[in-house]
């Protein structure tokens, strides 16, 4: 009998470890064409605030924001890539207005791109 229940304890665990690791790889942006650091994500009421508000920008498909890790991944619009100067300057304002800080951007399909908000 008490076999049987670590065996059954041991499948158990083996199924929320592999559920967790699905929920993990269905990510909404798989590519991202944007990352933003953002300073300040402490819970998922905000994070959510800052979605919706990310989320009216007209460039902008799809957003996912990891909250653990403090990035918001973008994907653009297919026909909408914006200059990266510009998009910077528009999301530092959205992020602030939401009440974070924007640390960085990062563009990961174009390395050269890639920019601090604090200027270094």
């Amino acid at each position: 009998m008490r076999l049987r229940m670590q065996g059954m304890l041991a499948l158990f665990v083996l199924w929320i470890g592999l559920g967790a690791l699905a929920a993990q790889a269905q990510s909404r942006v798989p590519a991202p064409d944007a990352i933003l650091y953002v300073k300040g994500l402490a819970c998922p009421y905000c994070a959510y605030g800052l979605e919706k508000k990310l989320k009216k920008l007209s460039m902008v498909q799809e957003i996912e924001v990891q909250m653990d890790e403090g990035r918001v991944l973008v994907a653009f619009r297919k026909d909408q890539h914006p200059e990266p100067a510009a998009f910077e300057a528009l999301v530092a304002r959205v992020v602030k207005e939401a009440g974070f800080t924007l640390e960085k951007v990062e563009y990961p399909t174009r390395q050269d791109a890639s920019r601090k908000q604090d200027g270094s």
